[in-house]
This record gives C-alpha cells, structure tokens and sequence, in this order.
C-alpha cells in the first residue's frame, strides 16, 4: 500500500491504457479462449506486457506467474508509471488467468489507481453499462422454439423469481436466457445480486450455444420450477408451463 500512495495522479492517467488494453484480453479471453491471447500479444509494445500474456497461454501456474513477474519487477529500476504499470499488468493477468468477467477486471484495476478513477469510469453506479450490454447480448424478441417458455417465464409473479433463481445450478441460467427475448432476460436480472448481473451478463454476451443447449437448459429450469409448484413453493398462473415439453437430451 505505501508504494501504491506514492504514484501521481499523473502516473495513474498514464495507465488507463493499460488497464483498457487489459479490459480488452479479458474481453477476447472470455470470447475465444485463454489460449486466443496469443492473438493479442503483438497488439502491445511492452515486453512486460508480452511476457505476462505468453505466462498465461502457456499454461504456467498462477502462483509461478505472479512470482516471476514480482522477480522481473524486483531486479529493474522502475518508478513512476512504468513501475505501476508492471503493478497492474501482474493484477490484470492473473485476474484473466483466474476467468474474471471483464467489469471485475476493471474495477479490481482502477481500485489500484483510486476512488477518483473508479468514480469516473461510473463504479459503483454501473447499471446502466450492465443494462447496455445485455441490450447487446439478447435477442429483441425469443427464438421460435422459446417463445412458451420465455412468456411462463414473464407470467410468473416477481416475488417468486429469487425463491426460483436459487435453485438453479447457475451455468443453465444464461443459456437459457440465450434463447429468450430481453423482457424477459431484465425481469431476471432484477433479482440477481450485482456480482451475479455481471457474471450473467458477461456470459450472455460471448456465450455461442446450439439451440439444442438452450432447450436442455430450459427444461432443466422448468423441472425446477415444477417441482417448487407441486411443493408450494410457489404459485404458477394458471397455464403456465403446459405446453412445455421435458426432453431427455
């Protein structure tokens, strides 16, 4: 901490490319793959830079990235923004190493900088950036095969939705909502913690699923619900779920 406290604001400015670029891997790695990093090493000019990404394609373990990064960062003479850089770099790609979501790659970064640069890039008020990119990562209206399905979904009263979300194993919720339409992707996002937004968010907007997928997660989903409403759990309109069809898959 008291190395972080000696940096200027003017060093601080200095890295916001930095962390955008590193914004930037943990975009493409969450699209592509960890290994597609690669892609990204020659977009950089800083050795530092290069070397920390090809640890983390490699498949070098975490702990021995961080400890040879800290080693290159301990026999140079760096100060002022070349040093905090090198700081950030270390932070940022053991965050992707780790499969972050982006937002939290970010604000883990800027909370390096200070209250200010968070303050700026609008953290903690985030909700409208989050609203944004589920804009980008829903369909408008539901696939033709979802559409009973996302209006049972719709139908249900908001006051059952949390008691529903925390029986379902987490990785069914954004494939599911893959084949939904944006009506109905809000009125669950409303009920999810913030970290959860994030994570839902980040995974609808790079998750490429075959619609075979959306519908296994979607019966996964209504057996759920269906069991939650035969135990009274829950009260479902009358109707709803009817006409959805349980596969085995």
């Amino acid at each position: 901490m008291s190395v972080l406290s000696s940096f200027t604001n003017e060093d601080k400015e200095a890295c916001l490319p930095i962390i955008d670029f590193l914004v930037k891997c943990a975009n493409y790695a969450r699209k592509e793959g960890i290994l597609a990093l690669e892609d990204m090493v020659e977009e950089h000019d800083c050795y530092f830079m290069k070397f920390a990404l090809m640890l983390v394609v490699d498949g070098v373990e975490p702990f021995l990235v961080k400890g040879m990064l800290e080693n290159l960062m301990s026999t140079e003479n760096h100060t002022g923004s070349a040093l905090l850089e090198r700081i950030l770099i270390t932070e940022g790609v053991l965050q992707l190493q780790a499969g972050q979501q982006y937002h939290l790659v970010e604000m883990m970064l800027l909370s390096f900088l200070g209250e200010s640069f968070l303050q700026k890039r609008g953290f903690p008020n985030y909700q409208s950036e989050i609203v944004r990119h589920l804009d980008d990562a829903v369909n408008e209206d539901p696939l033709p095969e979802c559409v009973v399905f996302d209006s049972s979904i719709r139908a249900i009263h908001d006051k059952y939705i949390s008691r529903i979300l925390t029986e379902i194993e987490t990785k069914y919720l954004p494939v599911a909502l893959k084949g939904c339409g944006k009506a109905t992707a809000e009125k669950i996002r409303k009920h999810l913690s913030e970290r959860m937004e994030l994570v839902m968010v980040g995974d609808l907007e790079y998750m490429y699923v075959e619609i075979s997928e959306i519908l296994e997660a979607q019966n996964k989903i209504v057996a759920v619900i269906k069991r939650l409403a035969d135990y009274r759990e829950i009260s479902l309109p009358e109707g709803a779920f009817d006409k959805v069809i349980l596969q085995v898959f």
